[in-house]
């Protein structure tokens, strides 16, 4: 069916998603991982300090529990360097980020969360990704990645108790 020299197509729904975001517990281990959902190659950047994935802590009564991030006070190179991008093939995964329960406290990065009252929580992962440019640490040369994905993923998530 045709209107106004455009084609409509029946709605299939949503596209697929690119990424998802897990977040696993092992025992006093917690891991995000990112899985590429997409059939070809996809490009992504995840680093600790730039563009690390974040932690969302909530109380039972649904509170945000902000942690202590470590940059704050440090100095560090946040340039997003070439070389820090990687390929995720498609199907595969990549552990981001890992982190480790203790009592009363959780460490996630350059994030820590100490002297948690006990009771129960929940925690979830969140990976802003908004930026495809690049600088040549060798060349100072400067670009960016065509057709790169751009998005925000959250993990489901997970019960703690502390």
């Amino acid at each position: 069916m045709t209107r106004r020299g455009w084609l409509l197509l029946p709605a299939f729904g949503p596209a697929p998603a690119v990424f998802t975001l897990e977040l696993r517990r092992a025992g006093a281990e917690l891991s995000a991982t990112l899985r590429n959902r997409s059939r070809t190659p996809q490009r992504y950047l995840h680093h600790r300090l730039i563009q690390p994935v974040t932690l969302n802590l909530k109380t039972a009564a649904g509170q945000t529990v902000a942690p202590v991030d470590r940059r704050a006070n440090a100095k560090f190179d946040a340039t997003p360097y070439r070389h820090l991008y990687q390929v995720l093939a498609p199907g595969a995964s990549a552990r981001l980020l890992r982190g480790a329960l203790g009592p009363g406290s959780l460490e996630w990065g350059p994030f820590t969360w100490q002297d948690l009252p006990g009771g129960r929580y929940t925690v979830s992962a969140h990976f802003e990704h908004q930026s495809s440019q690049w600088v040549d640490d060798e060349t100072g040369q400067t670009g960016a990645w065509p057709e790169m994905w751009r998005g925000i993923l959250e993990s489901a998530g997970l019960p703690l108790i502390f």
